[in-house]
């Protein structure tokens, strides 16, 4: 019997051989976890339904008939993956036993969702789907026959018991270690057995394609090699000249010195500009040597800071190869194509893994397969969440609960870092690095905050007063809540200091940056470089009006800059005065970060404006927040500088908790409950279940929804569509997508692809196709956008209502 044959020679692979390589690398991903055996079970019997006649003819007809998706009527193809989960169900579940339930429900549950994902349990209605799934017709699967040859060419009956056995002695050892939410735990512990079945399962039929052995082992990295890599940087980089030069220092450190720990959570409390990125991977470079553990995460809310650190860690580590950065994709993920590019984003199968919020709690809880791949990779790993702060409220619990798992169950470490720590519930709590934060926040203070939000401004009276600061020849940063505001203001500013003869520099791309700084150096009095940012730029456009400012700003040339948030948190850029639309306090904390940020004078200004004309109804989160910093605001008037200290932190947290509260564990209105509670209890679906007539409760060791759950989960509330935008180099990556080229070509094409792109939400999506605007290249599955639709200004055109309903 066959596992698979090799379309282009045909090539056998032998179901034997197929089973027992992917056990064994399902073992191996298992032992940082402790349960190698069950991991073995799971990967051995998860092909056992391909050993059929029937599946062989399939098998055969496939391979001749690749063109055609579905096969004839003669043609007898079941879904081979039931098989093998009814037979560790109904061989292994046995009602009052709790760990031989447990652990046969969740060997099931992975071979049974190996291709289509982790089924409900229950749901609510009080129906089990899953175990619905385990009364299949077992004539129409071919059962008896699989399950035959299985036992006599592939595991004979003792072979599996024994190893069902062992499989429930591991399970034994684990609940100290999950005892924050058994139920929740249990469930993380079954999707992380699927990811390694799903990653051994797709790595091993890759590699058969390919001809190479799925077994060879990657070199572990040398962690402290690349420690020193790092030092030798930052010592030739950095001086410690300044008082701020030997703060940032003390702060590294410090890190360095606390690395010297066992794994668990942790929180870095540093102010901006203190250095955090560098200290923290400083961190993690000699946590990880010293705890063994494999691979370094970093971990960030938003694409537009990972465009910055991405490409400051490359440098720091002198472009390290196994780098990848992993938190945009030009093409929607297809199951049979770029399996050598899906390769180093699908398995995060890199020593250092630089992602977003969205791909890192995607892995952890989206249905889809493919995302669930690379959860096992965040075992044995050290795990840095940069501006924590930005964790989306109704994200909350399950990030808690997640992050638990991540420590206690799989030698892991976190650490969370920002300037403005939220509180979050973890057990046991985090340990701060830092040894006096209060001290330190006040050491690194560099800016006073002026709030003037007794009276609320109209755009044109705050373009007014935007002019009047510049005209007193003050660099100034706006930041704003919408991107309808971000360009009202930058239009109406513009237009006033053009009619007060002002010249607004042109960027141009692809100049170097002696290029530029010659033109700053040479610009007139009169002349000022004004830039509008936003996330309807694509990445390589927005780090290149990051670029233009930083030399401008450098130069001490006129600049003026509006933006959304995207520019609030970790983009390493300093003006002498920012002005902050009215928002949380943590918002306007990060914002004042983009002020005097290397202490180039003694105090910067932090002005607080309060738009009245910012449609805010459609977010609630901001119209909270601007709700908390009025009243904290209002009461420390007369010491506003109070604001940015570690207490004003804690008391805003602390005022928005009610609120944090009510979403936190992301609500399910439609089964009038949470997800939270449905991959834990599921305390709903299960009263449900009690009530109903066939309440399948006695055949289940766990409850939870786990489709159902995965479907609805979504960290950012509109799932965007990717298309490829003609700035700069993208015309050209465009052009020659539509050329004849290779895979390997097309591979490397669609990697610089990322750096061109821009995500769209449905609405703007769909009125672009509409008008023309779009259009497939090729047969790539990438969309590009139409010449004339891209505005060097303001990045993919939009339209007003349109504007109104992003917020950056």
């Amino acid at each position: 019997m066959l596992a698979h044959i090799r379309p282009f020679d045909h090539c056998p692979q032998t179901l034997k051989e197929h089973c027992k390589t992917v056990s064994a690398l399902c073992k191996q991903s298992a032992l940082d976890i402790g349960v190698p055996h069950l991991a073995e079970l799971i990967g051995l019997l998860h092909d056992l339904g391909k050993g059929t006649a029937d599946f062989q003819s399939y098998l055969h007809w496939a391979v001749d008939h690749p063109e055609v998706e579905r096969p004839p009527k003669e043609i007898n193809h079941h879904n081979h993956a039931p098989t093998g989960a009814i037979y560790a169900y109904q061989r292994w579940f046995e009602a009052g036993d709790f760990w031989k339930c447990v652990t046969a429900q969740i060997t099931a549950l992975c071979i049974g969702g190996h291709h289509s994902g982790l089924a409900d349990c229950l749901n609510h209605q009080g129906d089990s789907p899953f175990w619905s799934s385990m009364q299949r017709d077992k004539t129409a699967l071919r059962y008896e026959e699989a399950v035959q040859y299985f036992h006599q060419n592939i595991a004979s009956p003792d072979e599996l018991d024994n190893l069902f056995q062992r499989a429930c002695q591991e399970l034994q050892t684990l609940p100290g270690k999950l005892a924050s939410n058994p139920p929740f735990q249990f469930g993380a512990l079954t999707r992380l057995l699927l990811s390694m079945l799903v990653d051994a399962d797709r790595w091993d039929s890759a590699c058969f394609e390919r001809g190479e052995s799925p077994l060879e082992s990657p070199c572990k990295p040398d962690w402290n090699a690349l420690l020193s890599v790092l030092d030798t940087y930052c010592s030739e980089h950095f001086t410690r000249i300044t008082e701020l030069d030997q703060l940032r220092a003390e702060i590294s450190n410090t890190c360095a010195a606390r690395a010297l720990s066992s794994p668990g959570i942790y929180q870095l409390s540093v102010p901006t500009g203190g250095g955090k990125t560098l200290s923290s991977l400083r961190y993690a470079l000699r946590h990880a040597g010293y705890n063994g553990q494999r691979r370094i995460f970093y971990v960030i809310p938003y694409n537009t800071i990972l465009d910055q650190n991405a490409k400051d860690i490359r440098e720091a580590l002198d472009d390290y190869p196994a780098i990848l950065e992993h938190h945009s994709n030009v093409v929607q993920e297809r199951e049979e194509q770029l399996l050598s590019y899906r390769q180093l984003t699908e398995r995060w199968d890199s020593d250092i893994i630089l992602t977003s919020l969205v791909q890192f709690l995607n892995a952890l809880f989206r249905k889809e397969n493919t995302a669930a791949r690379r959860m096992h990779r965040l075992t044995n790993a050290v795990i840095i969440f940069d501006e924590i702060q930005s964790l989306p409220k109704h994200c909350k619990g399950l990030f808690e609960q997640a992050v638990m798992f991540l420590t206690n169950c799989c030698h892991s470490t976190v650490l969370l870092c920002t300037a403005t720590q939220p509180k979050l519930n973890l057990v046991p709590m985090p340990d701060e690095l830092m040894p006096n934060v209060n001290a330190l926040y006040e050491q690194l203070k560099r800016v006073h905050y002026v709030p003037e939000v007794k009276e609320p401004r109209s755009y044109d009276r705050a373009s007014a007063d935007l002019f009047g600061i510049l005209h007193e020849g003050q660099s100034t940063l706006m930041i704003v809540n919408t991107k309808a505001a971000a360009k009202e203001l930058y239009d109406r500013t513009c237009s006033l200091l053009r009619e007060s003869d002002y010249v607004l520099t042109e960027t141009i791309s692809g100049l170097s940056d002696r290029a530029i700084q010659q033109l700053a150096e040479n610009s007139g009095e009169r002349e000022i470089l004004c830039v509008h940012l936003s996330t309807l730029m694509c990445p390589a456009h927005r780090l290149e009006l990051l670029r233009w400012i930083r030399i401008w700003t450098k130069a001490q040339k006129l600049t003026f800059c509006v933006s959304t948030a995207l520019i609030e948190a970790g983009i390493n850029i300093s003006f002498p005065v920012v002005v902050r639309s009215l928002t949380s306090l943590p918002s306007i904390i990060q914002a004042a970060g983009r002020c005097n940020r290397n202490r180039e004078a003694e105090f910067g200004t932090v002005y607080i404006w309060h738009l009245s004309e910012e449609r805010l109804s459609l977010l609630p989160d901001i119209i909270t927040g601007k709700d908390i910093s009025l009243n904290i605001i209002g009461n420390w008037y007369d010491d506003s500088d109070l604001l940015g200290s570690p207490k004003a932190i804690q008391k805003y947290f602390a005022k928005e908790g009610a609120y944090t509260q009510k979403c936190q564990n992301y609500r399910y209105p439609e089964w009038d409950t949470t997800l939270v509670d449905m991959l834990s209890g599921n305390g709903r679906c299960v009263t449900a279940a009690q009530e109903s007539r066939g309440n399948p409760l006695c055949h289940l060791a766990m409850g939870q929804s786990f489709r159902t759950a995965g479907e609805v989960f979504e960290v950012i509330g509109q799932n965007t569509k990717s298309v490829l935008v003609p700035y700069g180099d993208g015309a050209g990556l465009i052009a020659a997508l539509t050329s004849s080229h290779t895979m390997q070509e097309e591979i490397q094409i669609l990697r610089k692809a990322q750096a061109y792109s821009v995500n769209l939400y449905p609405n703007v999506y769909s009125r672009l196709a509409a008008e023309g605007g779009l259009r497939a290249v090729g047969e790539t599955g990438v969309i590009a956008l139409q010449d004339g639709y891209y505005n060097k200004n303001s990045g993919v055109t939009t339209e007003q209502e349109e504007l109104e309903m992003m917020i950056f």
